[in-house]
């Protein structure tokens, strides 16, 4: 991906992006991506990717108490929309929270974390670079660690599966226009994921199955079989 191009994309989109997303979803995203906060656990050091303009983060730094948390978003434009809302909202919470203008590139890989936390970040990424970042972020995931990642899913049955089908065909072409993101269609998310060791351990459905949130864990001993690896 050429970042800068993306970045700028989602400067443009920065003020309204939380606004399209209600208009489309109603609250499903938010409700997606907040539903197992409870199992972040005190004083986690919490890795952020993708956080966008910061309700997210809010949420976080409200119903948890991490010790740490860095936030890696790639759009200044959402980054300092985020610090502004913990600023205007949380000042306590200020100290914990570590604002980082990037992507997962730009961590070091020693930077070790409790947690990942990923929400309609995955599917930006075409298949073939898909697997390269899910090794990427799952290296600063420590033992025992764990994932939470929602993201958009093709439903099974009709008609939510024609429904969902228009939707993501129009999403990614218009994010494809705006942002510029490399794909083109939604990505199969299951098997990157098991190349890598992870195997969904808890998931919900929203949105008639087009939204679902996973935690995902590392299997240390043995690779996850068929029912434990995630299916978009």
């Amino acid at each position: 991906m050429t970042e800068n191009r993306i970045a700028r994309g989602y400067d443009r989109l920065a003020r309204w992006y939380d606004l399209l997303a209600g208009v489309v979803f109603g609250r499903a995203l938010r409700r997606a991506q907040t539903c197992y906060l409870h199992l972040i656990e005190a004083n986690a050091d919490v890795l952020v990717v993708g956080g966008g303009s910061g309700w997210f983060l809010e949420e976080l730094l409200r119903h948890t108490q991490p010790r740490r948390v860095v936030y890696l978003e790639l759009s200044p434009q959402m980054l300092a929309l985020a610090k502004k809302r913990i600023v205007k909202n949380l000042p306590q919470a200020l100290d914990r929270v570590e604002f980082v203008e990037g992507s997962a590139e730009d961590m070091t890989a020693e930077a070790q974390f409790d947690w990942v936390v990923t929400h309609c970040l995955l599917d930006m990424f075409p298949e073939a670079e898909l697997a390269a970042l899910i090794g990427r972020l799952g290296g600063f995931i420590r033992p025992g660690g764990g994932w939470y990642f929602s993201d958009f899913a093709q439903p099974t049955r009709r008609p939510m599966r024609w429904i969902a089908s228009a939707l993501l065909w129009i999403m990614y072409r218009f994010f494809r226009f705006t942002c510029h993101i490399h794909a083109s269609r939604l990505p199969d998310f299951g098997p990157a994921f098991v190349r890598h060791s992870f195997g969904a351990v808890q998931q919900k459905q929203f949105y008639g199955g087009m939204i679902e949130a996973w935690i995902m864990r590392r299997f240390i001993t043995k690779r996850p079989g068929r029912n434990s690896q995630l299916a978009a």
